[in-house]
């Protein structure tokens, strides 16, 4: 560990002065370490040192020298510099599922005085540039950070969300989520045809739903269940009362606002087939609840999501070289281009023609 370090003057000068510091924030999705690895890469290839905090905004706040680590991805760099704690290879992170330096969810930074110490301590440390990595709680931390953060210092944005709930863009991780999730639903749909069961089945969508829409497209699931969107219940359980077998996805978002105004502490699926129960319409077959599962968020990226880590790795060091800041890497269908962080919002919309063709049910 770091403060086991015999040579602790050593340490605290390694760590004084950061050139380069990536956050890793928000829920785990698959991309954050390969990202992380292809950004080291690229800024060692231009010269730039990169540290990293250790758990997120948390280390930020904190900012003490264990709360940062030091990453090498030339293989020459990191043998010159292994002796000293807190140097880790970031070659193997390429490979690596998950997120390795977030923390749980750190709702304290959405205070001011939070950030106020973090943007001190970025200070101190002589940062000349942020890189963020994350979904929507995290660009929206990012940017309120910037509030108190000199000018000078450069700041960039990388979205990784399976949900795909950051604007104006793909994100890395929403390939790989849509590929597994619609695997979960053809799983669910093959047994329920063997069974005569309907299932309701809640995924990932707390405001668009993206993730839940194109995973019932995926799969050919009969209904996809989306926050904000206008839904016939007495029809939906009509329909059901005259089908052998049904797959519906709820997008976890689902009615929030009325689950937390009703009391009901179960999930999303729970309480739309509360709704289909209430019309009083016998469906006469099981119903089955499943809750959203996290296994996605641990799942290996595709090869499209890795190329996503790739390309936008590269445009945020290209932009850090050229004296931009304040800036997102975008891609879509792999054209790149930049966005001002003015611009981004934090509520993903869906294809309104996509919904229509996810309703099979009636």
């Amino acid at each position: 560990m770091i403060n086991q370090c015999s040579n602790i003057k050593e340490v605290q000068d390694f760590y004084q002065y950061m050139d380069v510091l990536l956050v890793q924030d928000g829920g785990c999705a698959p991309g954050y370490n390969p990202v992380t690895a292809f950004l080291v890469n690229d800024l060692e290839k231009n010269k730039r040192s990169c540290f990293i905090a250790y758990e997120g905004f948390k280390s930020l706040v904190s900012g003490k020298i264990v709360d940062f680590r030091r990453l090498a991805y030339d293989k020459n760099l990191f043998h010159s510099l292994e002796h000293i704690p807190g140097v880790i290879n970031a070659a193997p992170l390429s490979e690596d599922r998950g997120a390795s330096f977030r923390t749980e969810r750190y709702r304290e930074f959405l205070k001011d005085d939070r950030q106020k110490e973090a943007a001190s301590h970025i200070h101190k440390r002589g940062v000349k540039a942020l890189i963020t990595i994350g979904g929507n709680g995290t660009f929206a931390g990012t940017k309120d950070l910037c509030r108190f953060l000199d000018k000078s210092i450069q700041v960039f944005f990388i979205p990784v969300t399976i949900d795909s709930d950051v604007s104006h863009t793909e994100c890395i991780g929403q390939h790989t989520g849509v590929e597994c999730g619609a695997e979960k639903i053809r799983c669910y749909m093959a047994d329920a045809r063997t069974h005569k069961r309907i299932y309701i089945v809640e995924m990932m969508g707390a405001r668009g739903g993206f993730h839940a829409l194109h995973s019932c497209l995926g799969a050919r699931a009969h209904l996809a269940v989306l926050p904000g969107t206008e839904l016939d219940i007495r029809k939906a359980a009509q329909a059901l009362a005259h089908k052998e077998e049904a797959v519906i996805v709820v997008a976890e978002g689902y009615k929030e606002k009325e689950r937390i105004r009703d009391g009901f502490e179960g999930n999303a699926a729970l309480y739309f087939c509360q709704e289909l129960l209430s019309t009083n319409i016998s469906l006469n077959k099981r119903i089955v609840c499943e809750a959203f599962a996290r296994d996605i968020r641990g799942a290996a990226p595709n090869n499209i999501d890795i190329t996503l880590c790739q390309q936008m790795a590269h445009n945020t060091t290209q932009y850090l070289v050229d004296g931009k800041s304040r800036l997102m890497s975008s891609v879509s269908s792999g054209h790149s281009k930049e966005i001002p962080f003015d611009v981004i919002t934090t509520e993903n919309h869906i294809h309104h023609e996509f919904y229509k063709i996810s309703n099979r049910l009636y």
